[in-house]
């Protein structure tokens, strides 16, 4: 946040914004990757888990400061993001020194309450076509 507000308020910015910023291994610094002024791709998860953003913004807009957002959010649920996850998991196998102490995190993971975009089964053979090209790349 530190990195990045200092930006907005030069610009007097206000609204949704999705700001995507990685660590330099190099250096240890944040690097701005891009600023996008909307809401976030990962917006499901809050609305998933209660709390929804866009409807305090439209209010915001409206000037209707009196309305109360409320909310079912109960800390301890995950956002799944399920095709980065899987070849997150992908490139991390392949470097985890005991396998089988990384499988069974993986599916203690998989079992701790979450949300996110979950795979329709329809889709199985699309993620596992993608996985087989993960797969295949990063052995080639």
């Amino acid at each position: 946040m530190e990195f990045v507000i200092p930006f907005f308020k030069k610009c007097l910015w206000e609204g949704p914004v999705g700001v995507q910023i990685i660590i330099d291994e190099r250096d240890g610094k944040p690097k701005l990757i891009e600023i996008n002024p909307r809401f976030t791709g990962s917006l499901a998860f809050p609305i998933q888990c209660g709390v929804n953003l866009p409807l305090a913004a439209c209010m915001a807009a409206l000037n209707k400061h009196d309305f109360e957002i409320t909310s079912n959010y109960n800390a301890g649920i995950f956002y799944i993001h399920f095709s980065y996850y899987v070849k997150a998991v992908l490139k991390e196998f392949g470097l985890a020194k005991n396998k089988i102490d990384f499988l069974y995190h993986v599916f203690k993971e998989l079992k701790q309450r979450k949300v996110g975009v979950s795979p329709d089964k329809r889709d199985f053979p699309v993620y596992l076509a993608k996985a087989w090209m993960e797969l295949k790349h990063h052995i080639i």
